[in-house]
Formats: C-alpha cells, structure tokens, sequence
C-alpha cells in the first residue's frame, strides 16, 4: 500500500510541475544565435534559440530567408537547437510557439554569409610556438571611411578567423590601400604578405596576392631592421569582381637568412625558400566595390563646405565643435587626407589636389557625415 501511496504521490508532483510550467500568453521568442557568421562547403551550421521562454506546450520552427522578409520552414527545424548543411547566404530565424494560448512569437533574423569553398587552414611547423614572434595588430584603411583595426592583443600564434568579429572593409577596384601589422618584441627574420579569395575557392592563389612580401619596416630584407612593425600598399585589380571576399594576412618568423620569400605559401608550413616555424595568420572580410559606386551624401545643413567647386582654398564650417577628424578620399576610394579638427571652422589648400570629385568623410564621436566637393 505504501508502495502505491508513493506513486499516487509522485505523479500528483510531476503533474502539478507540468501544470506550473506550461506556457501562457505570448513567449518569448529569444535570440536566433549561428555558430559561425561564415558557412562553407559541406560544413554543419548550428543555429540556437537562447534566452527564450521554455517549458510545457513550447514548439520550435527554424525558418530561412533570401531578404529577411520572406519566410520558409526548414525542414525538421522544430527543436530550439537545430544543425544543418547550408548551400547558401541567408537569414535564419525561430518560430516560437505556445500551443496552450496559440500564440506565436519570432527571433530577429539572423545572416550567415556563404563560402562554397572552406578556406584552407595554415600551418606551421613548431607545434607549439608560445607567444614568440606572434602579430598583436593589424590596421588597413579601407573607402568610405571603413577600416579594420584589429588590436587583439597577445595570441596564440597559428590560425585565428577574424570574418566574425570584425565588419568587412571596403575596397574599390582599381584602388590602394595602406596597411600596417605588429608583431610582439623587436625581431629580425619575420615577414609578411596579404591575400583576397576573389575566386572563393579557399585557396588564396599566386594570383590573389595583393600585396608583396615585406620584411620588418617594410624593406626587402629580413636582416637590415629588427622592428615589431611592417607596413605597405595593398593594390585592389580592375578586374576584382565584387561582393565580399575572403582576406589573408600571414606574418611567419623564419631562419636566420636576410632575402625575403619571392612569395610566402598562404596556407602550409613552408615556401621555397623558407620553413614557417612561428607567426600568426588572420582571416579578415573584403567588400569590394564597383569604381562606379559613391558614398550617401549627407545633407546635414550645420556643415557648410565653400567654395564648391573649390581652386585653392576649401573651407569647412561646422555649427559646433562636436566633429573631431576628417578624411578626404577621391572617386575611386583613395584616401588623400587625414587631418584632426580644432574648432568649428577648417580651411584647406586644395591648389595641388587633381581635378575631379572628392568626398569628406567628417568624423565625431557619434557617427559620421559625409560632404562632397568638386576641385577645378
């Protein structure tokens, strides 16, 4: 008797315990979370509904989009935390469902971009480097007033896929860029080289290198310097097709030897010259864009740029002081100027610019304003 008193008992419990957590009203649908923000080839890509409301009569939906507007079920998406293999860019987001009030609730859509091809993974030949010779930053300036300024501190060396934390910088075809990358202690024997997947192959061709191999400073040896910093002009073809591509940037410490590599192997451990035995590669996003494209022109009336078209003397005048930089680019994304700014009025000789568009991009603390002028 004791024994059925118990179960009596126990099932009381469980159904009181279903009774106190079954949904009611509208859920909470959460937060739709990937474990990637790049899908590739055949890899699995995991999305995970998190922070919403669980328990009793909670039913899932995983849905995907082309445009973030139009949706469909996956199939055999009806689990908070679904796997699947992707073939495309798209948005993913979670229907969320209470069957004991028929409500419905969705996640914000989240994007994965697409790579048919997975990227290489580099290599190096010491297995287990430390911290010597490893990269602790990297910069580039892209157009538009994009950039990637990646200070990630002491890391690893070896491979670290940085298309997640950072947005893609822009690029224009036909343009250059200037860039600079850090290592950790003053060295000789390291150099360094910079690839863009314009194919989205995964293999970062001969071909794809936009930017020469330097060596420490920037010079063409690896034993007239020992620096911690390399710089260069990263060169964007005519021919780049555009949309978003994969970019490399590799540094490795080598041997004792002074001529730098002819061209640096992006994904193994070695190149004909060299064997790669520490270092660090980042893998950062490239947007490249047409020569035809501009930036949005603001039309903030407490900026005033005259004389427009502008000679010899360009004044800026703001109405407060609350911009603190800008930069000057032409029409095909080069940058010209970087100056501060002090005060509410700039003036600027233009007498030595080429003729043609030109755009400022007016940086405060709180965003950025865009102005255009024209030098005769």
């Amino acid at each position: 008797m004791k024994h059925i008193y118990a179960l009596v008992a126990f099932l009381t419990a469980t159904a009181n315990l279903h009774a106190q957590t079954s949904c009611t009203g509208t859920p909470n649908a959460g937060n739709a979370v990937a474990n990637a923000c790049v899908a590739c080839g055949s890899s699995t890509l995991v999305l995970e509904d998190t922070g919403g409301t669980t328990g009793s009569g909670i039913t899932y939906q995983w849905q995907y989009s082309n445009d973030n507007a139009a949706w469909t079920d996956l199939s055999g998406g009806v689990t908070g935390n679904y796997s699947l293999t992707t073939t495309g860019a798209y948005y993913y987001r979670c229907e969320v469902i209470c069957s004991a009030s028929d409500s419905t609730a969705y996640t914000a859509g989240v994007y994965v971009y697409y790579e048919s091809s997975c990227p290489c993974i580099p290599s190096y030949a010491d297995a287990n480097p430390g911290s010597f010779c490893a990269m602790n930053g990297f910069s580039v300036a892209g157009y538009a007033g994009t950039a990637i300024v990646d200070t990630y501190g002491l890391v690893k060396p070896g491979y670290l896929d940085r298309s997640c934390s950072l947005s893609p910088v822009n690029f224009h075809q036909g343009a250059a860029y200037l860039w600079s990358l850090s290592i950790i202690g003053n060295y000789e024997h390291w150099e360094a080289q910079i690839w863009i997947d314009f194919n989205n192959d995964g293999v970062f061709q001969t071909s794809e290198a936009v930017q020469n191999v330097v060596g420490p400073a920037g010079v063409a040896s690896l034993c007239a310097y020992a620096a911690h910093l390399t710089s260069g002009t990263l060169a964007i073809p005519t021919t780049a097709p555009s949309g978003i591509h994969r970019m490399r940037v590799r540094e490795v410490c080598v041997t004792n030897l002074c001529p730098i590599s002819a061209a640096m192997d992006p994904c193994n451990d070695s190149d004909a010259t060299y064997r790669y035995y520490y270092g660090n590669t980042f893998d950062y996003e490239a947007n490249i864009k047409s020569t035809t494209s501009t930036p949005a022109i603001s039309n903030n009336a407490e900026i005033e740029i005259y004389p427009n078209p502008a000679n010899d003397i360009l004044t800026i005048k703001m109405d407060n002081a609350s911009f603190n930089s800008f930069i000057i680019i032409n029409s095909i994304g080069e940058r010209i100027l970087q100056q501060k700014i002090n005060g509410t009025q700039t003036n600027l000789n233009v007498n030595m610019f080429p003729v043609g568009v030109y755009y400022i991009f007016l940086k405060s603390d709180s965003g950025m304003e865009v102005k255009k002028f024209i030098k005769m």
